[in-house]
C-alpha cells in the first residue's frame, strides 16, 4: 500500500555518523518507550477531519490538499459506504473507519487493517476503497495515537491498545463476528496485529512486511534477544493459532525480508507466503501476484486451514 517510512534504512549498516546516530537512540534516554517514538512513529500532517451531520453522527471531511484550497468531494455512493466514529477514552481515543464494499450490507469477510507509519486514515481512505473491491471484503481501520483525529501521542503501549479498542468496536458495535475478521498488518502494524492474533480469535492473519521487533531491524534478525528492545514479536507469532499469510519483497529496503522468513518459520498453522522478487517495501500491492493471492487465502485457505479452539484470551504468562 506504500507510505511506509523509516530512518533505518539510511541507518543500517555503519554510514558515517551511524554510530552517533545509534547512540542518540539507544542512549537518550534508554527507554524501550521513548526508543520506539524515535524508531518508529512519524505522523503526517492530519489529512482529515470528523464533523457531525444531521444526526449528531461523525462523518469524514478530506481536507484540500491542492494550494488554491478547493474543497475535496467525496461522492455520495462512496460515502454510503463509510462510517467512521471515535473509540476509546483519552489518552487513547482512537479515529475508526470502516469501509463497507457493499452499502448496505456487510461482505462476509472484514479485514482489520493496522497501517505502517506514514499514513493515516484519509491518506489511505483510496487504498482502502480499493483493495476492498478487489477481495469484496469490507476494510475496517484506526489511526494511532497522535496520527489523524486520535488522541495523545504515539507510543509503543498505546499501539497495542489501540488496536484492541479497534477490535472491540469492530465486534459490539459495528456487529461483526471474530470468525469474520481477517487482520493485516502492513510493516509496523504487524506488530500490534500479531500481539492481537495472540488474545483474541480471528478467521486468519495477513502480515505484510512484517518485523520482529525493532533492534532486529537494525541489527540481526536471527539474534533470539536484544537489550532495551520494543516491538518484540518473535515470542508471539509462534503462539497464533489463525492461519497466517506473510507478503514481502525480497528487496524490501527498510525491513529486510529475513524478517519475514523468519515469521513464516515459527508460525504455527502456515500457509505458503508470498515473497515478491526484487519488489522493495513499499510497493507489493502493485505486484499482479498480490490480489490472487489473498484471494486464494480468504476465499479457500480459510475454509480449509483448520483452527484448533482456543480461549478468547491467553494467560499473561504465555505472551509475557
Amino acid at each position: 500500500m506504500g507510505g511506509n517510512v523509516s530512518y533505518l534504512s539510511e541507518r543500517r549498516y555503519g554510514n558515517s555518523g551511524s554510530s552517533c546516530w545509534l547512540c542518540g537512540v539507544l542512549c537518550c534516554p534508554p527507554l524501550p518507550s521513548r526508543i520506539a517514538a524515535k524508531l518508529a512513529f512519524m505522523p503526517p500532517e492530519p489529512t482529515y477531519h470528523f464533523v457531525k451531520d444531521e444526526d449528531d453522527k461523525d462523518t469524514l471531511v478530506i481536507k484540500p490538499t491542492c494550494e488554491n484550497g478547493c474543497e475535496v468531494k467525496i461522492a455520495d455512493e462512496i460515502k454510503q459506504r463509510i462510517k467512521v466514529a471515535t473509540e476509546g477514552t483519552d489518552p487513547c481515543k482512537i479515529a475508526t473507519m470502516l469501509v463497507q464494499c457493499y452499502p448496505y450490507r456487510k461482505a462476509n469477510h472484514c479485514l482489520l487493517y493496522s497501517p505502517g507509519n506514514a499514513k493515516d486514515l484519509g491518506g489511505k481512505l483510496p487504498d482502502y476503497l480499493d483493495l476492498g473491491q478487489k477481495l469484496s471484503c469490507d476494510i475496517f481501520s484506526y489511526d494511532y495515537p497522535g496520527y489523524g483525529e486520535s488522541s495523545g501521542q504515539p507510543s509503543s503501549s498505546l499501539l497495542y491498545k489501540s488496536i484492541e479498542i479497534a477490535y472491540n468496536a469492530l465486534t459490539t458495535t459495528h456487529g461483526y463476528d471474530p470468525d469474520q475478521i481477517i487482520l493485516y498488518g502492513e510493516s509496523l502494524g504487524s506488530v500490534p496485529t500479531m500481539d492481537l492474533a495472540v488474545k483474541y480469535r480471528v478467521a486468519g492473519v495477513v502480515l505484510h512486511a512484517p518485523l520482529l521487533s525493532a533492534m532486529r531491524m537494525i541489527f540481526r534478525a536471527d539474534r533470539e534477544k536484544y537489550c532495551c528492545d520494543v516491538f518484540d514479536s518473535s515470542s508471539k507469532v509462534e503462539l497464533i493459532q489463525s492461519p497466517i499469510l506473510v507478503i514481502q519483497g525480497t528487496e524490501d529496503e527498510i525491513i529486510n525480508h529475513s524478517h519475514g522468513q523468519i515469521i513464516h518459520q515459527k508460525s504455527r498453522n502456515k500457509v505458503a507466503p508470498l515473497f515478491l522478487d526484487g519488489c522493495d517495501h513499499n510497493f507489493c500491492h502493485l505486484y499482479p501476484q498480490y490480489i490472487p493471492r489473498l484471494r486464494q487465502f480468504i476465499n479457500y485457505e480459510l475454509k480449509s486451514v483448520k483452527i484448533q479452539t482456543y480461549s478468547r484470551r491467553c494467560t499473561a504468562a504465555e505472551v509475557s
